[in-house]
């Protein structure tokens, strides 16, 4: 339980550096880590008969689980938007002192970041290849192949997870200019997607540890996967993964219509991505003066969860 912490704070200490080396470095190596994980995630569900006969119950289940923490996020923080966080007077503060990120637009900040390509058009299709190697190839005496690509996988994913939050800590200046009441909409998003997580888990037929564990991830799939393959297995690292993939589907699809509930539903859907793959969709359905409001509240969930999801493992396990 200790060395995902130990690699995480390795990263974190190599990101702080601002090394624009060690950033392009490990960002297509936590890519690739990510790939090779939901290769050996396949093979696993390839080579378990009772996951592949049940395939569409599965995702059916995540849906609900994820729909639920994104449903319960969403209002909870319209509900602090419209009672204790009015984002529309922190729009004001923000135009009255013209706050950028270096000089930058928010917009010019968000297309700089990584969008995830690799999952756009990768991961499925490891995933699948993984499925057709597990379901032909892979026999109780060669198991001990996925466990190696496994160990290496989740190493490169931890670290680089590290190396993104080192390079973004910066973030946190913004936080004192605009007050620390802009963090209530972080708490609204872990507290929606936690008891919406446990709701959802009592609706479907996984083990509370998965639907719990899996909603404090956030949208934050590939640490989730990891920390879910790690501890609770194969089978619980791919519903993580769904679950929270489909919350970043669902969230895109419907940012049309969230902005219309406030300027907070776009941001609580995306959660976690708000730093990063929905930083730039959801800045321009909310106005590029809640950017930073938006990148805040993706900066602080990503910090917090991996603290998160151990904590949950204690509790739920």
């Amino acid at each position: 339980m200790g060395l995902p912490f130990l690699y995480i704070a390795i990263g974190i200490l190599m990101g702080i550096t601002k090394n624009k080396w060690i950033i392009r470095i490990f960002e297509p190596l936590a890519s690739v880590a990510l790939g090779m994980l939901m290769f050996a995630i396949g093979a696993n569900i390839g080579s378990n008969d009772k996951i592949i006969s049940n395939i569409g119950s599965i995702g059916f289940y995540c849906a609900i689980v994820a729909l639920s923490g994104t449903g319960l996020s969403i209002f909870l923080a319209v509900l602090s938007e419209r009672t204790i966080m009015p984002l529309e007077k922190i729009r004001q503060k923000l135009l009255q002192q013209h706050l950028s990120i270096e000089n930058q637009t928010i917009v010019e900040v968000a297309e700089e970041k990584p969008k995830s390509s690799l999952f756009l058009t990768g991961i499925p299709l490891y995933i699948l290849i993984g499925v057709v190697v597990g379901y032909f190839f892979i026999t109780e005496d060669r198991a001990w192949i996925l466990d190696y690509i496994f160990t290496a996988s989740l190493f490169f994913i931890y670290v680089g997870v590290g190396v993104g939050l080192g390079a973004d800590l910066k973030v946190f200046q913004y936080i004192r200019l605009l007050g620390w009441r802009v963090l209530i909409l972080s708490g609204a998003v872990i507290v929606g997607s936690l008891l919406g997580g446990y709701i959802g888990g009592l609706l479907v037929p996984f083990p509370l540890a998965v639907s719990m564990i899996a909603s404090g991830g956030m949208g934050y799939y590939s640490l989730t996967t990891a920390y879910m393959t790690q501890t609770l297995g194969a089978e619980a690292g791919i519903y993580g993964f769904l679950i929270n993939v489909i919350r970043e589907f669902a969230t895109i699809l419907l940012l049309p219509v969230l902005i219309r509930l406030g300027k907070s539903a776009p941001i609580a859907g995306a959660a976690s991505g708000s730093m990063d793959t929905m930083l730039l969709p959801v800045t321009r359905f909310v106005g590029q003066e809640l950017g930073i409001v938006t990148l805040i509240t993706g900066v602080v969930l990503t910090v917090i969860i991996p603290f998160l999801l151990p904590i949950l493992f204690e509790i739920f396990q």
